[in-house]
């Protein structure tokens, strides 16, 4: 139920639902109070704009990255590789023969393959049951490799970690190289350390930026992707710090 009421929440307090909420409100008003109606309209289309622009969107996403890219050039020592799956999945895909990865799980995903390849650790893929089917079957059809742990019942990130805990207890495992993506990493890293892992960071997607030419200030689908997915980080820490303390 927690889980559902997060997605919920989610979609309706950011943009862009929330913003186009501004303006229907905006548009409502606008025959009985004037100026508070088209002031609330201009927000709500001057807002979309801008957190729509790749410039906007990418830098409200670096404002949450609080871990550095791995760097490839230094050994790392752990007990095997978890990544986290997020949602991006298709569970109908014919021309994969099945569920797969979509959007920005590939970035997750394609960078625990690369890091399981020159490690040599095992690969734990953890996140929903779509998630369960899409990651493994990725990883076999795309990268040739398998997983050797595959967790699909975890809704949010504290059930990722908890979950990954009670699979990787059973090997003694307790340090972790966590593949999620940079904006992520830092709540994800807080909630795997209460698990009792001893962490790693690998971020994916880290220090986007959008150039400098007139295209970074129009708005488009992945400006708003990235402001969304900041938004959701800098809303999401603190209220997962509470929550952190009473799920213990």
């Amino acid at each position: 139920m927690l889980v559902e009421l997060k997605i919920l929440l989610h979609h309706l307090l950011l943009p862009p639902v929330s913003l186009l909420a501004i303006g229907v409100a905006g548009v409502i008003l606008i025959r009985r109070r004037p100026r508070t109606g088209r002031l609330l309209v201009a927000v709500s289309v001057v807002s979309l704009w801008l957190v729509s622009t790749p410039f906007v969107g990418f830098a409200i996403y670096r404002m949450t990255e609080a871990y550095p890219a791995l760097d490839p050039r230094l050994a790392v020592t752990a007990d095997a590789i978890v990544v986290l799956g997020g949602g991006s999945t298709r569970g109908d895909s014919p021309e994969w023969g099945g569920a797969t990865m979509v959007d920005t799980g590939w970035d997750r995903l394609a960078y625990a393959a690369v890091l399981a390849r020159r490690t040599g650790l095992p690969l734990l893929v953890t996140g929903t049951a779509v998630d369960g089917q899409s990651m493994p079957n990725a990883l076999q059809s795309a990268f040739g490799m398998k997983a050797k742990w595959v967790d699909d019942g975890a809704g949010d990130t504290w059930e990722n970690a908890a979950r990954t805990a009670r699979i990787l207890g059973k090997v003694s495992a307790k340090r972790i190289v966590l593949v999620t993506h940079s904006c992520h990493m830092g709540r994800a890293v807080a909630d795997f350390e209460a698990a009792g892992f001893s962490v790693v960071p690998a971020p994916v997607v880290v220090q986007p930026h959008a150039g400098s030419g007139i295209g970074s200030w129009l708005p488009t689908a992945r400006g708003l992707l990235y402001a969304n997915m900041g938004l959701y980080e800098l809303v999401g820490r603190p209220v997962s710090a509470v929550l952190r303390r009473f799920r213990r």
